[in-house]
């Protein structure tokens, strides 16, 4: 043995080396180096898809999207003609009616910022973040809307706002989660990505949190991927992650999806809002309660308080009124949920309401800029003050939603859910707003076939008299 030893001693050495931690030969690695390695063999699942591999993206996309699990694409978006403006950020980030942030090392500073701020940001890592960037910058609106009509689209109801970051190298906002599903795709310049695979509770989060600097202590990525200009990569909601630009003026575009709501706010829409769907027109010959109508139940009991006996201490609440107040609440749940049309509804008004702004802006003056004039400036038009039906059936003038508006159909057309808000369709006008859902721009050609009688006229006419859709002007164009 001793010979073939000296005559092997190449193989014995790796055979002694791979079964040290077995004999107790050498010293292994400490205990918490072993755990992570272990979880990082464990761990690793995000898929990779190749650009090759694009043509199947959507099955794999909605495949990653179930199991709740990270994908990498790489080239999966044409970033070609999404331009962003370093001196457009930095001038947003100054505006009062725009939610934005400006982050350097450790600090967080909330729009409207201060141009000397601004002026400053070179001098460190640096970071400026703009929310609803597809209300506030045309190009990001526009780019949003063809990738939501097709790499996205299979989710694109579920669409949240877009957000944009622009940083220097070293620039990011460090780690954290994100209450929404997000896919942050890489527009200008490269962007490393690390990721702990895990989802983190609310509670874990809180107990993690750095206060002074938002961000998570403790962060122990299992994942490491640098993104170039076409990459995106989908993180699920509550998954820690944490972004940092390799090089000057990297750009990402972070495209956030709805996930389900508080439990609180969602019975508040659930049992509070009684007008669940607005009443918009009603077609000639036909009864007004069919579009809308206050339903009464029988077995509404208002008295059964009353008659509850009360306690000789009239100031002690009676401990039987606690079994009313529970079957009260349970009739009141059975209702509803055999309300088909009141669910549809809040459905709708989940899917379209706009983004609530942080609560660092609940002071902020929103009045100042119009930015849907900023958007028929960049279609090539002139926005219409006051449109009317008959100018969007001209050939030189055209209807477009709002910037930021969000559109929704429900029930093959009998319901348009808009911004919050759910419309009853009257029949000859659902293919109108059918049309209206899936367009951004509709012209005349498109129009005049859907305006079948007066009560398309009328619906459309309101919509644009809500200000969900523009008119805008394209004789310069």
């Amino acid at each position: 043995i001793l010979t073939m030893m000296t005559k092997n001693k190449v193989f014995f050495f790796f055979f002694f080396a791979s079964q040290r931690r077995s004999w107790g030969f050498w010293p292994s690695e400490p205990p918490q180096e072993r755990r992570r390695q272990q979880t990082l063999l464990r761990r690793r699942h995000v898929g990779v898809v190749a650009m090759s591999d694009l043509s199947d993206l959507s099955v794999v996309f909605e495949k990653a999207w179930v199991e709740r699990k990270p994908l990498l694409a790489r080239g999966a978006f044409s970033v070609d003609d999404l331009r962003v403006d370093p001196d457009e950020m930095a001038g947003l980030a100054m505006e009062g009616d725009v939610c934005a942030r400006v982050v350097t090392t450790g600090q967080w500073h909330a729009s409207p910022v201060s141009e000397e701020l601004v002026t400053r940001r070179l001098e460190a890592p640096w970071s400026i973040l703009v929310n609803d960037a597809e209300k506030v910058m045309p190009t990001v609106g526009a780019f949003a809307a063809r990738a939501f009509d097709s790499e996205l689209r299979a989710r694109a109801w579920l669409r949240d706002d877009v957000m944009v970051s622009l940083s220097s190298e070293g620039g990011g906002i460090g780690a954290h989660c994100d209450s929404s599903d997000v896919v942050l795709l890489q527009c200008a310049g490269t962007r490393r990505w690390r990721l702990e695979s895990a989802p983190l509770s609310k509670a874990d989060e809180a107990k993690r949190r750095d206060h002074r600097t938002r961000s998570l202590r403790d962060f122990t990525p299992d994942e490491e991927f640098v993104l170039t200009p076409g990459d995106f990569l989908f993180v699920p909601a509550r998954v820690p992650h944490d972004g940092v630009a390799l090089e000057d003026l990297s750009v990402t575009c972070s495209f956030g999806f709805r996930t389900m709501h508080e439990s609180s706010s969602l019975l508040d829409s659930f049992l509070l809002d009684v007008d669940e769907a607005e009443e918009t027109s009603t077609p000639r010959g036909e009864d007004k309660r069919h579009y809308y109508e206050e339903k009464v139940d029988d077995d509404d009991d208002p008295l059964a308080l009353s008659r509850i006996a009360s306690p000789l201490g009239g100031s002690r609440l009676p401990e039987t009124a606690v079994g009313v107040l529970r079957d009260s609440l349970r009739r009141a749940f059975e209702r509803t949920l055999q309300d088909e049309t009141k669910l549809v509804s809040l459905l709708g008004r989940l899917a379209t309401t706009p983004r609530d702004s942080p609560g660092d802006f609940d002071d902020v003056d929103t009045g100042g800029c119009c930015w849907d004039a900023a958007l028929a400036d960049f279609v090539g038009g002139d926005l219409v003050e006051e449109p009317s039906c008959r100018q969007v059936i001209d050939d030189d003038v055209v209807a477009h939603h709002a910037a930021g508006a969000r559109f929704a159909t429900i029930q093959d057309g009998s319901l348009l859910a808009v911004n919050g808000r759910t419309l009853r369709v009257p029949p000859t006008a659902r293919n109108l707003a059918r049309a209206v859902a899936d367009h951004r721009r509709l012209d005349a050609s498109t129009l005049r076939p859907l305006l079948v009688d007066g009560d398309a006229q009328t619906f459309l006419q309101r919509l644009l008299d809500r200000g969900d859709l523009i008119a805008i002007d394209e004789r310069q164009r």
